[in-house]
C-alpha cells in the first residue's frame, strides 16, 4: 500500500470521526434544548433547537456521505455511487424546509393570539451552555480541518460559530423578553426559522447541481499543476464534474511533444495524476489526454 493511499484513508478516517463527533453534540444540545423549550413553554429555545437539530441531521448527512464515496466503483457504477449524496442533502432540505415554514406560521399565530410566556433560567443556562458547546465544537472542527488541508471541515466549522450566533441572539430575546418586551420571542423564532428556511433553500441549490454534474473545482489550479509536470508543453481544456460530495472527476488534455515515446507520455500520465491527486484530495479520478 503507497503512502499517498494511506494518507487517503487517514483522511477520510478523520473527517468521519468530526462529522459522527459533531452529530453526536448536536443531537444532544437539540433534544436538550427542545425539551427544556417545551416544558417551560418558550418558543425561542425550542426554534434555537430546530436550528441545532438542522446541523444534527447535516453532520448525519456528511457522515453518511464519506462512507458512500468510500464505496469501491464497481462495473454496474464505474464512477461510485457518490451521487446518492446529493439525493439525500436534497431530502433532508426538502423535510427540514418544509418544517420550517410550519413553524413559521405556527410561530406567527401565536405572534397574533397575544399569548406571552416568560423564559425560565433554566432555559437561560441551556442557551449559555450551547454557546460553550458550539464554541469548543467550532475549535475541534477547525483544527482538524486544517491538520488535513479540508476545505468541507473548515466550512463545517463555520456552520458551528452560526450555532453559537444563534444561542447569543436567543439569549438577547430572553432578556428583552424580561424587561416587558413579552412578544420578542416570538419575533426572535420567526428571524431564525427564516434563517433556516435560507439555509435549506441553499442546500437544496447545491444538492439539484451536483445531481446536474455541476462542479466547483478551480480549473486554473489544475492547469498550474500541470504546467509544473516536466515535459509538458501546454495545457488544453479542463472538464470536471462532480461524483459526490466533494469529489470530483476531471479530464485533462494535455499537449506534449508528438515525437516522445508512448512509454515516455505514460511516464507524464502517471506524474500528472500523482501531483494533482496529492495537491487536491477532493479529486477522485483523473483522464489525462494528449494532444
Amino acid at each position: 500500500m503507497t503512502t499517498d493511499v494511506i494518507k487517503t484513508q487517514e483522511t477520510s478516517t478523520t473527517i468521519e470521526g468530526v462529522y459522527f463527533n459533531s452529530f453526536l453534540v448536536y443531537l444532544a444540545l437539540t433534544v436538550a434544548m427542545v425539551a427544556i423549550g417545551y416544558l417551560g413553554y418558550s418558543t425561542i429555545i425550542i426554534t434555537s433547537g430546530f436550528y441545532f437539530g438542522i446541523n444534527m441531521i447535516l453532520s448525519a448527512l456528511l457522515f453518511i456521505g464519506i462512507r458512500i464515496n468510500n464505496y469501491e466503483p464497481t462495473e454496474k457504477y464505474p464512477y461510485g455511487i457518490g451521487k446518492l449524496n446529493f439525493v439525500f442533502v436534497a431530502a433532508g432540505a426538502l423535510i427540514v424546509g418544509f418544517s420550517s415554514v410550519v413553524n413559521i406560521f405556527i410561530s406567527y399565530k401565536g405572534l397574533r393570539s397575544g399569548f406571552t410566556t416568560q423564559a425560565s433560567a433554566v432555559a437561560l443556562l441551556m442557551l449559555v451552555i450551547s454557546v460553550v458547546a458550539s464554541e469548543m465544537m467550532h475549535k475541534y472542527v477547525l483544527d482538524r480541518g486544517r491538520m488535513i488541508n479540508s476545505h468541507a471541515l473548515i466550512r463545517h466549522a463555520w456552520e458551528a460559530r452560526v450555532c453559537t450566533l444563534v444561542s447569543i441572539a436567543s439569549m438577547v430575546f430572553i432578556v428583552l423578553n424580561q424587561f416587558g418586551y413579552t412578544k420578542i420571542s416570538y419575533f426572535g423564532s420567526l428571524f431564525i426559522l427564516t434563517l433556516i428556511f435560507i439555509i435549506c433553500v441553499k442546500v437544496l441549490k447545491i444538492a439539484i447541481e451536483g445531481l446536474m454534474d455541476s462542479s466547483t473545482l478551480k480549473t486554473q489550479r489544475i492547469r498550474d499543476i500541470v504546467h509544473m509536470v516536466p515535459r509538458v508543453i501546454d495545457v488544453g481544456r479542463i472538464r470536471s464534474r462532480s461524483i459526490g460530495y466533494e469529489k470530483y472527476e476531471i479530464d485533462v488534455e494535455v499537449i506534449v511533444d508528438p515525437r516522445l515515446t508512448y512509454r515516455e507520455t505514460g511516464e507524464i500520465e502517471d506524474k500528472i495524476k500523482q501531483e494533482v491527486l496529492k495537491l487536491i484530495p477532493q479529486i477522485g479520478t483523473i483522464m489525462v489526454n494528449f494532444a
